[in-house]
């Protein structure tokens, strides 16, 4: 889990917490298109993965009601590949890139106008929640990990100098 879905999560609550069905997904993502003046891509739902970006393609999971932030964050990728030829990665130029996107989305006020049966996940405060404290729980797991790296090489360091003292003394 990356930080920047966390952080995603919480800026931008009100996209992520609205679902909108397959149609509407792909009819979101033309409407983004058209705006934002991005080419034409290719829109996949598949059973076996997550959503993903590519400058050509669009993947997101096949099932009943996918959220609109997750829409968003897919042409996110996708404009900052067009205006910055930034590689789709979650730099800065792709979190100005997001803002615009959702920005334009709260702006043209889609869930009210354009998609008025969207419905609001009950439960994504919670999801959030458990989202947000398992990216604590990897990066503390991490930073212990990169301690006895440190730790492992250290004591290695002193070994080694142990051994050739040593053999000096021989």
């Amino acid at each position: 889990m990356k930080k920047v879905y966390v952080d995603e999560w919480k800026k931008y609550t009100d996209v992520f917490e609205r679902l909108i069905s397959q149609k509407q997904v792909i009819s979101m993502v033309k409407r983004l298109k058209k705006h934002f003046d991005i080419s034409p891509t290719q829109i996949n739902f598949d059973k076996y993965h997550n959503a993903s970006a590519s400058t050509w393609n669009l993947r997101f999971p096949s099932k009943d009601k996918i959220s609109m932030g997750m829409v968003a964050h897919e042409v996110a990728h996708q404009l900052a590949w067009k205006k910055y030829h930034d590689n789709c990665r979650h730099t800065k130029k792709y979190q100005k890139c997001m803002k615009m996107i959702v920005n334009y989305v709260r702006k043209r006020d889609y869930w009210k106008e354009v998609y008025k049966d969207t419905t609001i996940d009950p439960d994504y405060r919670n999801k959030a929640d458990a989202w947000e404290a398992g990216y604590k729980i990897e990066r503390s797991i991490k930073k212990e990990r990169k301690e006895l790296r440190r730790a492992d090489r250290e004591e290695q360091m002193n070994n080694t100098v142990f051994i050739n003292e040593v053999n000096d003394n021989d």
